[in-house]
């Protein structure tokens, strides 16, 4: 094999190395599952195959501790330890956000003003300001709960 034949097939490999990696980087960019092969028969190659693992899913964090520990919805009339427990949590909220969210007497009624809140909270949460304490407000009331700064 001449010099020239050799330089020619060198070309000819990091041509391949090049579609290899390109295919490489379009299956991670892609996600694509299924297995490819790439005929290299023009190469001198034999076919390989190039098999593409999807990304694991992330685990979701746990849940916040207290998701399951009150009895849910709470609404405007109820009383009792887990309106206080709310009304506690919407204190420690209301701390970092004044100007949004009214500090609350813990009494364990849920009254106006306690509704209100409610609806404040949600409001700056994103979540549907109807003033009831349904699965979606307290779960997005423990989350917030665990860094107050940051809602709103």
């Amino acid at each position: 094999m001449n010099m020239r034949e050799t330089s020619a097939k060198q070309q000819r490999k990091k041509q391949v190395y090049i579609s290899l990696a390109i295919i490489a980087v379009m299956v991670s960019l892609f996600g694509l599952s299924r297995v490819l092969e790439i005929e290299l028969y023009d190469f001198d190659y034999t076919p390989i195959e190039v098999v593409a693992t999807p990304a694991p899913t992330p685990t979701p964090p746990p849940p916040p501790a207290g998701l399951y520990e009150v009895e849910l919805p709470i609404i405007r009339g109820a009383h009792g330890e887990d309106v206080m427990r709310l009304q506690g949590y919407l204190n420690e909220i209301s701390y970092f956000h004044p100007d949004n969210i009214p500090t609350l007497q813990v009494d364990g009624n849920f009254g106006p003003r306690t509704e209100g809140a409610v609806i404040d909270f949600q409001t700056l949460a994103g979540l549907e300001p109807d003033g009831i304490v349904d699965f979606d407000t307290w779960y997005t009331l423990l989350r917030v709960r665990e860094s107050p700064e940051n809602l709103g």
